[in-house]
C-alpha cells in the first residue's frame, strides 16, 4: 500500500519529496531483504528522473544500491 501512495505523490500530486519520504520510510523497516531494498531504491532514482529530480538524487539513490555491496 505504500508503494502505491509513493506512485500517488510523484505522479498525480507531483510531490517527490513525499514521494521519496515515503520511500524512506520503507527502508528503514528493519529485517528487509537485500533484493527489496534495491528495488525501493531503483524505484526512487526512476522517480527522480521522471518526476523533477535531479541527477544528482538519482545517482545518490543508485549509489546505495552500490555501497550494499
Amino acid at each position: 500500500a505504500r508503494e502505491d501512495l509513493v506512485r500517488l505523490y510523484a505522479r498525480d500530486f507531483h510531490r517527490l519529496d513525499l514521494a521519496e519520504s515515503q520511500i524512506e520510510q520503507l527502508l528503514q523497516f528493519p529485517n528487509q531483504p537485500a533484493r527489496q531494498i534495491v528495488r525501493w531504491l531503483n524505484m526512487l532514482a526512476d522517480l527522480h528522473v521522471k518526476h523533477g529530480g535531479t541527477y544528482e538524487a538519482a545517482a545518490s539513490a543508485l549509489e546505495r544500491i552500490i555501497a550494499m555491496n
